[in-house]
């Protein structure tokens, strides 16, 4: 029991350790300063009311652990079809991204003379290998993959906390202001807590990890304002590297290198963990030839060839690769608040009870995804990425129930 709770709290943690969440949160945290990490409790506090409704006794009770929280609101082909996109949104794009960024890190920070993406691939295979042996293998190592990044942080964090600071950002120029995009942007930060399967019982771990996530990330961005000037921060590609280095110098620079090739491999495997157990429980999309052993390989593998051919036709160098991250992750949102509604309603009827505050999450949810997409300034290419992968999903979903007859819910 102890084991499968350490797996979801490292699985929760999978997205919230990668490198592209902690440029995502120096960035945020140079425009905001220390008034973000208000925005950042408001973020978390969303996420874990999110969490708990989707985790919530009355809303699992009577789950199949298949698509039935969606298919309870939106139906069966539409849940399979929004479960399809962002699962292989994510777990594509995300490593083709971060794996580069690792081969980068390795190469700038330890061996200059090793190919970038040679590394790259070499993690790719790593991860796929771990897959191939099998998930309980994958499994641990999660665990150390996410435990050395939060430990790396843990320490350059406390390191810049109680250390002597070398800027002066907390002088007479210090004022109180949460501008809209940095709230709903912290919702990108806190994705992770659906599981394939809920699991009320997991529901305090989900919200042990949330909380646990919010304390990280506040204790970085304080280190990081207390030696870093938030206009360096928030116009940097890298802010850890610009962090760990003024905290503790060469050696900072290290242990945030071993940070993010850990955290690399941490979101690779995390996704694909996620990716494959959800998509498993969709028993429409493999034909019928194909036997147990393969199907709980046959995506991972799916997943390694898509990302390293991105890496050979040099999409992963891409800007546009960028933008469809953006993508990935707002469908992430938007399908969390498909997952309040779903929950809502269950409650509901399960208490009649007129009217529960997972409306107003759901909502929330929906138009903070709404919002990032209408003020990015790719807006045309993310709502082509949107309409692009749900067709694409949808397709896929459809030609899988031509040859399958799906259960009732």
């Amino acid at each position: 029991m102890i084991w499968s709770h350490l797996i979801t709290i490292s699985l929760v943690f999978s997205w919230m350790v990668s490198p592209d969440a902690l440029v995502l949160l120096g960035n945020n945290a140079g425009k905001g300063g220390l008034p973000f990490i208000a925005a950042l409790a408001i973020g978390a506090a969303l996420s874990a009311l999110c969490a708990n409704l989707i985790y919530h006794p009355d809303a699992t009770g009577n789950s199949s652990g298949k698509t039935a929280p969606h298919t309870f609101t939106i139906g069966r082909y539409a849940a399979t079809t929004i479960t399809v996109a962002t699962r292989i949104s994510l777990a594509v794009l995300l490593p083709t991204g971060m794996l580069v960024t690792a081969g980068f890190t390795f190469n700038e920070t330890f061996v200059y003379w090793f190919p970038n993406f040679g590394f790259s691939f070499i993690l790719l295979g790593l991860i796929l290998t771990l897959h191939l042996a099998g998930e309980r293998f994958a499994e641990v190592a999660q665990l150390l993959f996410t435990g050395i990044v939060i430990f790396c942080l843990l320490l350059l964090s406390l390191a810049g906390v109680f250390g002597t600071t070398s800027e002066q950002v907390y002088g007479a120029t210090f004022h109180f202001s949460l501008p809209l995009p940095l709230i709903c942007g912290t919702l990108l930060l806190f994705l992770g807590y659906d599981q394939p399967s809920p699991d009320s019982k997991a529901r305090r771990y989900i919200l042990l990890a949330i909380i646990g996530g919010f304390v990280l990330f506040s204790l970085w961005t304080i280190a990081s304002l207390g030696h870093v000037a938030p206009e360096k921060l928030a116009s940097s590609t890298v802010p850890y590297i610009i962090s760990a280095g003024r905290i503790l110098g060469t050696p900072g620079k290290i242990i945030i290198g071993i940070a993010i090739i850990a955290g690399s491999c941490s979101v690779t495997n995390g996704l694909f963990i996620l990716a494959n157990k959800s998509l498993l429980q969709q028993t429409n999309l493999f034909p019928s030839f194909i036997n147990h052993f393969w199907k709980k390989r046959i995506f991972p593998i799916g997943f390694s060839i898509a990302i390293g051919l991105s890496m050979i036709f040099g999409f992963a160098g891409d800007e546009l690769l960028e933008t469809y991250i953006l993508g990935a992750l707002l469908l992430w949102i938007a399908a969390m608040g498909f997952r309040c509604l779903a929950a809502t309603r269950r409650i509901q009827l399960t208490q009649s009870c007129p009217f529960h505050y997972g409306y107003l999450i759901s909502a929330l949810f929906f138009l903070a995804a709404l919002y990032l997409t209408v003020t990015d300034n790719y807006t045309a290419q993310l709502f082509s990425f949107f309409v692009l992968t749900l067709v694409v999903s949808g397709i896929v979903t459809a030609g899988g129930y031509l040859f399958h007859r799906p259960s009732p819910p």
